[in-house]
This record gives structure tokens, sequence and C-alpha cells, in this order.
């Protein structure tokens, strides 16, 4: 009759802290198991977020440039022509976290965003470093998140067919 009245009555102050502590140490578990795999799945959006926005400013810096007219350099800036783009020297800088094409015209310069600042998303942009050398436009910078962060160089050859028939 004993064992009756006492499954009756639940569980021994012993049991009840068994089970308390197993399940919170499931719950830790499954707590840490999912920030993990939290943490991982944000640093890799992040990761490809940062592959986009890089192939982007990368593709519009080559379609400007790899069609450009190397004129020289002024103040330590490579200026060159664009005949699709503008038609007046140009040059690119960086402030304000984008990069900007500089256009020189007769009346005095004018920026134009390389691309959209949503194109961005949530890096930033800093470092930029743009230079003429032997036949190449080396540009430079890094992109900068919470969650990632890296840096870039992309070489583009400015000496094409019309430049090397000249």
């Amino acid at each position: 009759m004993n064992i009756k009245s006492r499954s009756a009555g639940g569980f021994t102050l012993t049991e009840l802290l068994i089970v308390l502590f197993v399940s919170s140490l499931l719950a830790v578990s499954i707590f840490f198991a999912f920030s993990a795999s939290f943490a991982s799945a944000s640093k890799s959006v992040a990761a490809s977020e940062f592959s986009l926005i890089s192939d982007t400013i990368n593709t519009k810096m080559q379609n400007l440039l790899s069609n450009s007219l190397f004129t020289g350099t002024v103040d330590g800036e490579p200026r060159f022509i664009n005949d699709l783009y503008s038609g007046y020297e140009m040059t690119l800088r960086s402030d304000d976290g984008v990069i900007k094409a500089v256009i020189f015209e007769p009346s005095g310069e004018r920026e134009e965003l390389l691309i959209p600042m949503a194109a961005y998303s949530e890096f930033s942009l800093s470092d930029f470093t743009f230079s003429a050398s032997e036949g190449f436009y080396t540009c430079s910078y890094t992109l900068s998140s919470p969650d990632f962060s890296d840096s870039v160089s992309i070489d583009i050859d400015y000496m094409n067919e019309y430049q090397k028939s000249q």
C-alpha cells in the first residue's frame, strides 16, 4: 500500500530536482546551438553581401576605366577621359564612405556616385585609393559591416585598343 500512495503523490524532491537539472541542461544546450547557428548564418549572409557589393563596385569601375583614355596625373590623382560617360576629364574619389566619379567640366567639378548609396547595404567603405602606373589603374578599398570586413584591390588595364594604335 505504501507503493500505491507514493505513486499517487507525484515526484519526490530529489526526482524533481534531477528532472529540472536535465531540462535546464537541455534548454541551455539548445540555446547555444541556435546562437551558434545564427551567428554562422549572419556571417554567411554578410560575406555574401560583401561579395555582391564588391563585385558591383568592381564591375562599375571596370566599365568606366577600361573604356577610358588616361590623360595624366594632377596633384597625385589619375585623370582620364571616358567619351561614353561624360567626354570631360575625370577621376575617382571617396568621401562619406562612397566612391564618386569627379567630372571636371568647364563650369567646375561635378560629382556623381559610382553606385547608389542604398547598394552599400550595412557596409561602410573606407581606405579608398586610386592610382595609375604602367598601363594599369589600381583601385583598392575596404568594406566593413558589424559581421564582416575585408579589403579589395583591383587592377584595370587602361591600354585599350584605341590607345595602343596611337
